[in-house]
C-alpha cells in the first residue's frame, strides 16, 4: 500500500489538532465543573 507523503502530513496534522482540542475541552470542562461546584453555597 503506497501512501503519498503529503497524505501522511495531513493525517498527522489532523490527529494532533483533534488530540489538542479534546485535551483542552476535557481540561476546561473539568475546571468549569469544579468552579461551578465551588460556587454553590454550602448547606
Amino acid at each position: 500500500m503506497d501512501i503519498p507523503q503529503w497524505m501522511w502530513g495531513m493525517l498527522l496534522m489532523w490527529v494532533s489538532i483533534a488530540f489538542g482540542t479534546g485535551v483542552r475541552l476535557y481540561r476546561t470542562r473539568r475546571s468549569w465543573m469544579r468552579k461551578y461546584r465551588d460556587d454553590q453555597p454550602q448547606r
